[in-house]
């Protein structure tokens, strides 16, 4: 009798088991922080989960510009292991509630804050997104009972097989690539993804200019911004903590069609300034050379990594 209840239970039991073990092997978040990496649009989730554990000690926090450095160069030249935790679409907002998680929860040393003129519009603003994702990342029960994540753990289950055949077969008409062009799993060159004019000059950086222009029009500076930071600085300093922030630079088809035109330059002067007063600053912002150069910019702002 009690063999047959044992065997009943196998049976309910071995299936369940054997689908999370699928789950944890494919979800593409890196929930669980067993693997290299999460997936360039999961990496919100893995930030969180990374900070929870604890483990950090030099991180690198803000969105995609920050998120597509090159981790391996970065600590080539600084000698110092950094998490890269910034993400894709993070406003400063979000940026600034990670920093204060990350105060709770590690032991830190060293921290990075990607800043520009885009990341200090108030219309860059999302005050509950962050507070989702801790939500997301204190509860495995929630995670695992995910229809959504269900679907991203197959989705990527697929990818990893049709680019398993590409690797054993050669034909690369069967691989699959992530689209966005800032993922941190690509290095991609500029030959992938840039369209010439007739002129020579990039058609998707103009285009990219103009989507952030859209965005820019109603440029609100958003002061708040300021003091978090320097709120930031401060608790660095009194803690012992290095503090260095980086401004990135943009293409010069933004500089032309969405600094000047809207006129950010007496903005951007502020934040410098406020900036530089409190902490160590890595100033790229500036319209020159490197500005001009089309074949570093995956697009108006993303480098080639």
């Amino acid at each position: 009798m009690l063999k047959r209840i044992i065997k009943k239970l196998l049976i309910f039991i071995i299936p369940f088991v054997l689908g999370v073990a699928f789950f944890v092997a494919f979800e593409p978040y890196n929930y669980w922080l067993i693997k290299d990496n999460s997936s360039y649009l999961g990496r919100a989730v893995y930030s969180v989960r990374r900070l929870k554990s604890g483990r950090c000690k030099n991180i690198i926090l803000g969105n995609s510009l920050m998120a597509n450095w090159n981790e391996d160069y970065v600590e080539q030249i600084s000698g110092v292991d950094y998490d890269n935790l910034a993400y894709g679409g993070a406003s400063l907002y979000e940026t600034v509630e990670e920093f204060w998680y990350a105060a709770e929860h590690c032991d830190l040393e060293r921290v990075v804050i990607g800043v520009n003129f885009y990341t200090m519009n108030t219309e860059m603003r999302s005050e509950t997104r962050f507070q989702n994702t801790v939500k997301l990342a204190e509860n495995p029960l929630s995670f695992i009972g995910g229809a959504s994540y269900w679907s991203d753990a197959i989705t990527n289950f697929n990818v990893k097989g049709v680019n398993l055949i590409a690797d054993v077969t050669g034909n690369e008409q069967y691989r699959r690539r992530v689209d966005d062009p800032s993922s941190m799993n690509q290095n991609l060159s500029t030959e992938e993804i840039a369209i010439y004019n007739q002129a020579g000059e990039r058609e998707d950086i103009k285009a990219y200019g103009a989507t952030i222009y859209d965005q820019c029009a109603e440029y609100g500076f958003n002061f708040d911004y300021i003091d978090a930071l320097t709120e930031i600085a401060d608790y660095c300093n009194d803690n012992d903590i290095e503090i260095i922030f980086v401004i990135s630079n943009c293409n010069k088809v933004l500089w032309d069609n969405v600094i000047y035109k809207v006129g950010l330059e007496s903005y951007m002067a502020k934040y410098k300034d406020a900036l530089k007063s409190c902490a160590t600053v890595y100033d790229f912002e500036f319209d020159n050379e490197q500005a001009a150069n089309d074949d570093v910019y995956l697009d108006g702002m993303h480098l080639v990594r």
